[in-house]
């Protein structure tokens, strides 16, 4: 039979151990959403000097 003590011991480990799991999951997250930024970035601005490359000079 478990104690009381050990009861808190055994939540306490587990409430922290959910708290570094979403600090992991938020870290993951953020890079998943800053690298499709940077790709979406990238490629508007591939997009961009190719249109300025295609379009005929005036002047």
């Amino acid at each position: 039979m478990l104690s009381t003590m050990d009861m808190i011991l055994i939540s306490g480990f587990s409430f922290f151990a959910g708290l570094a799991q979403d600090a992991t999951d938020r870290r993951n997250l953020f890079w998943i959403i800053s690298t499709d930024i940077q790709r979406t970035e990238l490629d508007t601005g591939v997009t961009g000097c190719l249109d300025q490359w295609r379009s005929p000079r005036i002047g």
